[in-house]
């Protein structure tokens, strides 16, 4: 039995941690408001944050960012949107993708992202609406990261301040939060909360852990294969730590069970699209793979991680003895440097990026250069698909914030127990005034985003709208097919998530099987032969784009259509609705041969 003192001290313990707890929400709360300031205000539906114009160099009010930005984050919003209402409404066709129809597994052609539509469904129901969707999920992203590292660290150190000061550099630093454009590339606190949940079943199985394990593996598998890249370079020494520590006769095969089956199963639903798509050659290796630069992680650079966290990252690693981390079944501090530091070894190739992205741009190599990475893609299928192995870095951000977390402990822990809050405070506002530089104190922050309008034109909603209402449904052959334009097509796929029918349009990393036959098919347009090929492959629907801005050619094309289906009495085509930028025609169910 408890003694009536042991009593005691666990209410002091219980009360103590709910202070924390307490005091966690608001530091966190304060962050996120001081990050994402330029956004509070603005209507979620009409704008999302971006800070590219900055990182550029760019004037706001050019047009350079919508060529290097906003393509890609069209196609992250509404993607997004798209999978939280494909899981809701029909979870079987979350792979059938509705951009680059007829195309199997469209979905596959690029990052998957159905972790941010999982994070979107709430989102989702309630507004129905694909930006504000987005930029509730941003907000989830940061919330959740600084709570997973808080609680990782407050379990294994005991000293919940320690998890204050380490959720603060791993969910608001700019590292992780810089690039909103590409944000799924460093979604990895799922591989933080897997850390805490495998510890705790080597330690003492319990089924709650193993299923929270099996959900977090699942997500960092559905999210995108940056993170879970890095994930599997952390995981291999933190395994090899566990194991040395507390053997495999700890293991209980049925809890293990419980984690392997699962996450084997997603694996295998998540990948087999890809596997498929690879096999029929749709995948091919990178001609070109962005590597990190070692440079990019001195002072000044935006993956610097800053001094206090430096600094703590070298108090973890020799102040925090075993006993700083005792809760956390052992000292997992070297396993944790030994893969932050192999993660970020391939994310520079294994040399140093700057001569790997020349080599990239054409530049003659040095003899003999090694790459590591690409040498791991020869044994692991996949990894030559990967746009930009330097996103592994996000494995040494996650594992240096861990440190850090231990030093902080560490420092709190050697302090006089009548000092040890005033150091605890004194870390947390460390690490908050370095990771966000607060305007209020004089500073300047590392980064900032800007509201950025964001949104379909109206016209063009209101366009999908009356074909909806005129009963007009199925896929969509947008004239012209896949341009060489970038903003056109992710425009195109961005739209698709606000009237979801399947599109020809394609954005995405690789483009569908079939892009080039519906292409060559369209050209021959608005011949019925070309009308009927189209029909075959399943489509109802001609959208012709005739913007002013295109110019003669979109005059001449709008007329061609107009004189077809005149010339034809409307046998193969029927214009059921137009506007000053598309005019829509249904594809008859009778096409036969031209008169």
């Amino acid at each position: 039995m408890l003694s009536r003192s042991d009593t005691e001290e666990d209410r002091t313990a219980g009360r103590d941690s709910r202070y924390w707890t307490a005091a966690a929400i608001v530091v966190f709360g304060v962050a996120l408001v001081s990050l994402f300031h330029g956004f509070w205000g603005q209507d979620l539906t009409e704008v999302v944050l971006a800070d590219v114009p900055e990182r550029a160099e760019l004037d706001w009010d050019t047009d350079d960012w919508e060529y290097i930005a906003a393509t890609d984050l069209e196609f992250v919003v509404g993607l997004t949107a798209r999978n939280a209402f494909t899981l809701l409404a029909h979870p079987g066709r979350l792979f059938q993708a509705e951009q680059c129809y007829p195309s199997e597994n469209a979905l596959a052609l690029g990052e998957p992202m159905i972790t941010f539509g999982i994070l979107g469904i709430p989102a989702y129901w309630l507004t129905r609406d694909p930006v504000a969707t987005f930029n509730i999920v941003v907000l989830e992203l940061a919330l959740l990261a600084a709570f997973a590292m808080y609680w990782l660290v407050r379990e294994w150190t005991g000293i919940p301040a320690a998890g204050i000061v380490a959720g603060l550099l791993y969910a608001f630093h700019e590292i992780r939060m810089r690039d909103v454009v590409h944000i799924y590339a460093w979604d990895n606190a799922w591989t933080v909360l897997a850390l805490l949940f495998t510890a705790r079943l080597f330690r003492r199985p319990r089924w709650s852990d193993a299923i929270g394990l099996a959900l977090c593996c699942a997500l960092q598998i559905a999210g995108s294969f940056y993170p879970l890249l890095a994930a599997a370079v952390i995981a291999l020494p933190v395994l090899v730590w566990l194991i040395m520590r507390h053997g495999i006769g700890s293991l209980w095969v049925a809890h293990w069970g419980l984690v392997i089956v699962p996450v084997g199963l997603v694996a295998f639903a998540v990948f087999s699209p890809y596997l498929e798509l690879s096999s029929a050659g749709v995948l091919q290796p990178r001609d070109y793979q962005a590597y990190l630069a070692y440079s990019w992680l001195t002072p000044g650079e935006f993956l610097f991680p800053g001094w206090v966290m430096l600094a703590l990252v070298l108090a973890g690693l020799t102040l925090g003895g075993r006993r700083a981390v005792a809760r956390a079944g052992g000292d997992p501090r070297w396993a944790l440097l030994v893969g932050g530091l192999v993660a970020m070894y391939l994310a520079a190739g294994g040399t140093t990026g700057e001569i790997l992205r020349d080599m990239s741009l054409g530049k003659d190599p040095p003899p003999l250069l090694p790459n590591a990475y690409e040498a791991l893609a020869v044994f692991i299928p996949g990894l030559d698909v990967v746009r930009a192995p330097g996103a592994l870095f996000s494995g040494t951000h996650l594992t240096f914030c861990i440190l850090a977390g231990l030093g902080a402990a560490a420092a709190i822990r050697i302090t006089p127990r009548r000092y040890a809050l005033v150091v605890a405070a004194a870390l947390i506002l460390l690490a908050y005034v370095d990771t966000l530089r607060p305007e209020t104190l004089g500073l300047r922050p590392r980064f900032s985003y800007r509201a950025v309008p964001f949104r379909p034109s109206p016209e063009v909603i209101t366009f999908f709208q009356k074909l909806a209402a005129l009963g007009n449904t199925g896929p969509i052959l947008e004239v012209p097919v896949n341009p060489d334009s970038f903003m056109t097509r992710s425009a195109a796929v961005f739209v698709q998530a606000y009237h979801r029918r399947p599109t020809s349009q394609c954005y995405n990393s690789y483009p569908g099987a079939l892009r080039d036959e519906v292409k060559q098919i369209s050209e021959g347009l608005p011949d019925t032969s070309a009308v009927r090929a189209l029909q075959e492959l399943g489509f109802t629907t001609i959208v012709v784009h005739h913007d002013p801005t295109e110019g003669p050619f979109a005059r001449l094309r709008r007329q061609k259509f107009e004189e077809f289906v005149n010339a034809t009495g409307s046998s193969a085509l029927r214009r059921i609705h137009g506007s000053d930028l598309l005019t829509a025609y249904e594809i008859r169910g009778d096409v036969g041969d031209r008169p």
